[in-house]
């Protein structure tokens, strides 16, 4: 089996003070070909594209972020491999005592679309590999940063 996989990606930034904005998109072509009669050949695309926004509001000291993006898989012999998943995230954080201590709330799959399943073409067909993990969740974290200052002796 020979496979032929082209791609282009761009990403676009701004940022003005406090907002930050990006967009990007990638495309990945998937062209295989298989000397066995039972191969079918193959002429798929993957591609993806999505916003990146980040905030913060300077009165609350509040960090607010969020990314969506779509993934998109076409061109497939199996309806399982031909998929369209907007996936979702988002952020919010607060740093307190001068810095040291953040607290983050973070949102991972907000629409619920990913699966623990991907499928993948590999030199004999088709191939399904399960994952253990967790597709979609939130997550609160703390983080205190220690600092101690070195003592360099001249």
């Amino acid at each position: 089996m020979n496979t032929v996989g082209p791609g282009v990606s761009v990403k676009l930034s701004y940022r003005l003070g406090q907002l930050s904005l990006s967009s990007n998109a990638r495309f990945t072509g998937r062209f295989s070909r298989g000397d066995s009669q039972r191969f079918q050949d193959i002429n798929a695309c993957d591609y993806q594209y999505g916003v990146t926004a980040q905030y913060t509001i300077p009165l609350l000291q509040v960090s607010m972020g969020t990314d969506i993006t779509m993934f998109n898989r076409k061109g497939y012999n199996s309806s399982m491999m031909n998929t369209d998943d907007l996936i979702w995230n988002a952020i919010i954080s607060r740093s307190f005592m001068s810095e040291k201590l953040t607290l983050k709330l973070q949102a991972f799959d907000i629409l619920h679309e990913l699966s623990n399943k991907r499928y993948s073409v590999d030199a004999q067909g088709r191939t399904e590999t399960l994952y253990n993990s967790i597709p979609n969740y939130m997550m609160l974290s703390i983080a205190y940063r220690l600092n101690k200052p070195l003592k360099v002796k001249a």
